[in-house]
């Protein structure tokens, strides 16, 4: 998939979302980093070394959705998509299109690489592997405390992706998506000038079909409260 993302960059008197650029050195890295997963995770499946595999089984179906906007094809083709798992035992990653997958090319900022460094040494020094139950019980705890961290982080972006809206004084460009709850008027949305989706109170009396374009505004209230907690209301220009 080919996915634009973007960063909210927050300055003294401003905030503004930029996009990160799909270059070839980044995708070269990405592509690396992926290659050296799949070695790692062939050496170790041939030689029975127990570390944290990466898998994702096939969906029961699969069509690539016919929309013709980039990003909402994306988003289509990843929500179709079952999740990954992390497992002791060797098992296929779909998406990948490969038969065993380990992230392992970051030991310093993710820990669960750290745990296959260190089955691959000891396997190498001929020395005590941590055995299946230990390391469960390890990948266990981390799943649970990576699960916490990424709520956090999660929260801390949406509430800067609020602002960035809410401050917009400008008529905003977004595709809808789908509606999470149409009989309260909760839509997500992709807001295409920014680069992030997003789940507002959409105001409308018309229906609205996917990947529409929509010409948005900002409640007013918005801009007089800057209420930042409750949901996101926005209404349609005609």
């Amino acid at each position: 998939l080919s996915k634009t993302d973007s960063k909210i960059v927050l300055l003294k008197n401003d905030i503004r979302s930029e996009f990160l650029e799909n270059s070839i050195s980044r995708e070269l890295v990405e592509e690396s980093m992926i290659l050296m997963g799949t070695v790692i995770a062939e050496y170790s499946k041939r030689n029975s070394i127990a570390i944290p595999y990466r898998c994702q089984d096939k969906p029961s179906t699969f069509t690539l959705p016919q929309v013709q906007i980039e990003e909402l094809r994306n988003y289509a083709v990843v929500n179709s998509l079952k999740r990954s798992y992390i497992s002791t035992t060797p098992a296929p990653h779909f998406s990948l299109g490969i038969s065993s997958y380990v992230q392992c090319t970051s030991p310093i900022r993710r820990y669960i690489d750290l745990l296959t460094h260190h089955q691959l040494i000891s396997f190498l020094d001929g020395k005590r592997l941590l055995a299946n139950f230990e390391l469960t019980t390890i990948i266990d705890t981390y799943l649970s405390n990576i699960r916490e961290a990424n709520e956090i982080m999660k929260e801390d972006k949406r509430y800067w992706q609020k602002i960035l809206l809410i401050r917009s004084n400008s008529i905003i460009n977004a595709y809808f998506i789908k509606w999470i709850n149409l009989k309260i008027g909760l839509a997500l949305l992709y807001f295409y000038d920014y680069g992030f989706e997003y789940i507002i109170k959409l105001i409308t009396n018309n229906s609205i079909e996917q990947a529409q374009l929509l010409k948005l505004k900002v409640s007013p209230e918005y801009y007089e409260l800057e209420d930042y907690n409750n949901s996101l209301n926005m209404y349609i220009i005609n």
